[in-house]
């Protein structure tokens, strides 16, 4: 820190200080004026009013001492206003979500991640009550339980209501008691993102539900039907389903697809009709490449996408279906290769949320896991 920086830092004290002084010299002027007039000396005029010079210079200590305390309070501030933001941006650093409740059970203050974990700013989440945000399966509200029993509450897993809505997402609490003079003032919950734990969970579930339908001998389209339902109900995307590849991939069968059912511009009757016939694949399209390549395409706009690699009437349908649904724009989809190493099949889902490489990975699970029965 260099001379000015430093004189900078305390020029509230310093200007205060200096008050005294300016406050002297207009007396000490016009008292040498006066005296001057009188025909006095120096020492007559100091003499002759003493007291008034006295009272007149105890003003500069004081002013010094204001000075000198307003600048100690100054930097206090300073340092509170830095460890405060210091303190701020080693939370929204943190990789789990951080939020404080009041005793209305209502938000006083969050995080940067909980604005991850709940798709909205900060600012609107500040005011929610705990339940306009986590939909748990705990019997006793956690929050709620540390006010009345004074106790840490260790949560199990719960699913997480987007404040803006999206995919299912789900995460564990752990509540903790913030104590003035033995009471439970505030309640502080740490909210860590479960979701890829949880979805594996459901995936080896449905890899194990895939194997039973298998041994006792299920029609395969039941099969494939409840992969994509799952993934829908379970998983939360939007979309999925499934192809057949067709003329050494010049062609694709859709043999099943399942939409959320919040998406009301797909109805089931167009859905059954877009399952029953071949769609050409052109040249040099994206899905072309998969099939040739097998390789896995991600994409950010599912309408160009279908536009590109597809031709039918039903799928320009579809197309202008889904151009209504500005919020639906990511998709994944995945070849389905066989023993032999070609590309029989397709899979795929889309989402309103981007999608990740372990929503790939997840496919390309279940894919080889369903490849026998395309």
């Amino acid at each position: 820190m260099n001379y000015w920086e430093g004189l900078s830092r305390h020029a509230e004290g310093i200007i205060i200080a200096s008050i005294g002084w300016l406050l002297n010299i207009p007396y000490w002027v016009s008292m040498y004026r006066y005296h001057s007039s009188l025909g006095h000396s120096l020492v007559e005029h100091f003499y002759e009013d003493l007291h008034l010079h006295l009272m007149a210079l105890g003003t500069i200590p004081i002013f010094m001492i204001l000075g000198y305390f307003w600048d100690k309070k100054s930097m206090l501030e300073r340092d509170v206003s830095l460890r405060r933001d210091f303190l701020q941006a080693i939370l929204d650093n943190m990789q789990d979500g951080l939020v404080v409740y009041d005793k209305s059970r209502k938000i006083i203050e969050a995080n940067k991640q909980m604005e991850t974990l709940f798709g909205a700013p900060r600012e609107e989440l500040l005011g929610k009550e705990c339940l306009d945000l986590i939909k748990c399966d705990i019997e006793d509200c956690p929050v709620l339980t540390v006010f009345e029993r004074k106790i840490n509450v260790y949560g199990g897993a719960c699913e997480q209501l987007k404040h803006r809505g999206g995919r299912k997402t789900f995460v564990e609490i752990n509540s903790y008691p913030i104590k003035n003079n033995g009471d439970v003032e505030y309640v502080l919950e740490v909210i860590k993102d479960i979701t890829e734990k949880i979805l594996r969970e459901k995936e080896e579930i449905l890899l194990s539900h895939i194997d039973d339908l298998l041994d006792s001998k299920v029609e395969k389209k039941k099969v494939l039907r409840e992969v994509t339902e799952s993934l829908v109900r379970e998983f939360g995307y939007d979309i999925a389903g499934i192809a057949v590849v067709k003329a050494g991939g010049e062609k694709l069968l859709p043999v099943v697809l399942s939409v959320n059912r919040r998406i009301k511009v797909l109805s089931g009757n167009f859905i059954k009709q877009l399952c029953e016939k071949e769609v050409a694949v052109p040249a040099g399209s994206p899905i072309e490449k998969v099939i040739k390549k097998g390789r896995v395409l991600f994409s950010k706009n599912i309408s160009k996408l279908l536009s590109r690699s597809l031709s039918d009437k039903k799928l320009g349908r579809l197309d202008r279906a889904l151009k209504r649904l500005d919020t639906l724009r990511y998709v994944i989809i995945v070849p389905i290769i066989t023993q032999g190493e070609s590309v029989h099949g397709l899979i795929g889902f889309a989402s309103a949320d981007e999608l990740r490489e372990s929503d790939a990975q997840r496919l390309i699970r279940i894919g080889k896991k369903i490849s026998g029965i395309l």
